[in-house]
């Protein structure tokens, strides 16, 4: 959003692959189904920072028991902000392969996350998930009828 200043990211093991290869599935394995939906919102204010709400619905084709998803959920959780961090440290590093990425940014996409920062920098700083309104006020809406969540029914 370029008026608030925060990022909406979709992600979802269903796509088009659009020439991309998609290797065949292997009749023994199981493919999960999941969708995630990330909010990453610069911590503005003139601070660095930024904060990453992420919301994923999984099915796992089997049934799981809670105990199990919430223990490997935590674990991967903790892994995934790590290994985060660490990419990160290495964007930045002077000579890196990521830092040169970053520098070429052959689409843009750098750039436009550097305005969305600018844009945070303005506004109040954010330490807590912002109410509603932070992500309402803005001249633009999501669709009316939101994409469907659920699992694709298996047959």
């Amino acid at each position: 959003d370029r008026r608030s200043g925060f990022c909406l990211e979709s992600i979802r093991s269903t796509f088009p692959a659009n020439g991309r290869h998609v290797p065949e599935k292997h009749p023994r394995s199981i493919r999960p189904w999941s969708y995630t939906a990330s909010c990453w919102v610069p911590r503005g204010g003139g601070k660095s920072g930024t904060m990453l709400v992420q919301v994923t619905r999984v099915d796992a084709m089997m049934h799981l028991p809670q105990f199990v998803l919430n223990a490997v959920l935590r674990q991967f959780a903790g892994s995934f902000m790590k290994d985060l961090r660490v990419s990160a440290d290495k964007a930045v590093q002077d000579g890196s392969p990521w830092a040169k990425k970053v520098a070429e940014d052959k689409l843009g996409f750098y750039q436009d996350l550097k305005n969305v920062d600018d844009i945070a920098a303005e506004r109040a700083e954010v330490s807590k998930m912002p109410e509603r309104a932070f992500f309402e006020d803005r001249p633009w809406r999501l669709r009316p009828k939101p994409h469907d969540t659920n699992p694709p029914v298996r047959t």
